[in-house]
C-alpha cells in the first residue's frame, strides 16, 4: 500500500469517528455535564444499595433534575444501560461523547 492511501484510509477513519461524535452529542437527551452528574449520582447510590435491575435510581435523578425520564431512558439502553449498574458500567464507555 502506497503512502498516499495509507493516509488517504487515516483520514477516512478520522471523519468517520468525527461523524460519529458528533452524531453522539446531537443524540444526548440532557446536556453533558447533567448526565455526568447521573453517572456520579449512579455511583454513590449504587455504593448505599443493590441494583434492582431497574433504572429505578436513573429515573428518580431524571425527575428531581427535570430531564425527560423517557429520552433518558431510550439514551440510556442505546448504550447497553437497561438498569441503573448497567447504566454507570456500559454507557460511559460505549457513548462516544463520554470516551473522549
Amino acid at each position: 500500500m502506497h503512502k498516499a492511501e495509507r493516509e488517504r484510509r487515516k483520514q477516512l477513519r478520522r471523519t468517520v469517528k468525527t461523524e460519529e461524535l458528533l452524531r453522539a452529542e446531537q443524540e444526548l437527551p440532557a446536556s453533558k455535564p447533567a448526565l455526568e452528574a447521573v453517572f456520579d449520582w449512579l455511583d454513590q447510590k449504587l455504593g448505599e444499595t443493590d441494583c434492582h435491575d431497574t433504572l429505578h435510581l436513573t429515573l428518580e435523578f431524571a425527575k428531581l433534575n427535570g430531564l425527560d425520564e423517557q429520552r433518558l431512558c431510550v439514551w440510556t439502553e442505546k448504550y447497553g444501560g437497561y438498569c441503573d449498574c448497567e447504566v454507570l458500567a456500559n454507557v460511559p464507555d460505549t457513548n462516544p461523547v463520554f470516551r473522549s
